[in-house]
């Protein structure tokens, strides 16, 4: 196919010069040019300037004139895109409810001893937990936000989502024996997508009054960072944020999302769409755990690892 591209090319380039439209003593160097974008395979995103840098660097003595007529031949569509500035984004697809759970920590307040920690269903975009502690680096607290919300809904998810770190290691664990395969899925968070759009949600409605306010101590020299400041600063305001961040999930899972042009991502009520997938033509993907088996296992292993749980 390539193959046959490119002595397409070639050959309305002859016309071309036949006609006078380009000179003869150029379809040399365009036919150089040609050969070295193919040469160059992995420059789908490059532009005529980056190619040419890639073409010298390759040995390939070619006009930089001659590079830009090369891509618009042989890559109209990509020519296109980038002269409009725009990033070819991949669209985000959850077949439904519980398919997949993004995991990831808001570390905007860690400096104040406030470490926050959400889950967001990926289809629904519900949260299934968002709690403020003093550490979100622990393991075995993420593992027991983990627990808690898997005893409620007595299955987990057919997959999770998480950054790389020690934090998410025994969720994996829990994950992966739950469900009986490997299904923990680690990734940097640039790609953990729902999560981390959901953190801008957060900042506006809740914790830029946090940032602000507590900068202020900083700022006046009232706060150093120890231990003393730190534990002050949890006794006086865990409780409050805590609260504020129920109200966010409470009034998140509960107001409409707006249609978007990725057909993938459902727009409605994220508790509805949670609830009634039927609605969606879709079904819940959640794995059913038997409470009396599984779990008498997994409390042994929850207190191995020294995680306590009440389960419902």
């Amino acid at each position: 196919m390539v193959d046959s591209t490119k002595k397409k090319k070639y050959e309305n380039i002859k016309e071309d010069t036949k006609r006078g439209r380009i000179k003869a003593t150029k379809v040399k160097d365009r036919c150089i040019g040609s050969s070295a974008l193919h040469k160059i395979s992995s420059g789908a995103d490059y532009g005529y300037r980056w190619m040419h840098l890639q073409c010298t660097q390759s040995g390939l003595n070619v006009p930089r004139d001659t590079v830009e007529l090369m891509m618009k031949l042989f890559d109209p569509v990509g020519v296109k895109m980038r002269s409009k500035k725009r990033l070819r984004r991949r669209h985000y697809f959850a077949r439904g409810p519980d398919f997949v759970w993004h995991l990831d920590s808001y570390d905007k307040l860690k400096r104040y001893g406030l470490c926050i920690n959400g889950c967001l269903n990926g289809f629904s975009r519900q949260i299934i937990w968002l709690n403020a502690y003093s550490t979100s680096s622990n393991p075995r607290i993420i593992a027991g936000y983990y627990m808690e919300a898997v005893s409620k809904i007595k299955g987990c998810p057919s997959r999770v989502r998480g950054d790389h770190g020690t934090e998410n290691g025994h969720v994996a664990a829990f994950q992966n024996f739950l469900a009986e395969r490997e299904s923990f899925i680690y990734g940097p968070s640039t790609g953990n997508q729902r999560i981390e759009s959901f953190w801008y949600i957060l900042r506006r409605q809740c914790c830029q009054v946090w940032i602000e306010k507590l900068g202020v101590l900083v700022d006046d020299g009232l706060y150093n960072g120890d231990l003393f400041d730190k534990n002050l600063i949890q006794y006086c305001c865990m409780s409050v944020l805590q609260n504020e961040l129920n109200d966010v999930m409470t009034t998140w899972n509960i107001h409409q999302i707006r249609p978007t042009k990725n057909q993938n991502c459902p727009h409605g009520r994220p508790m509805i769409m949670y609830m009634i997938p039927t609605s969606y033509e879709t079904r819940s993907y959640r794995i059913e755990v038997e409470l009396n088996v599984s779990f008498g296992k997994i409390k042994f292993v929850m207190k191995t690892y020294g995680i306590y749980v009440e389960f419902t």
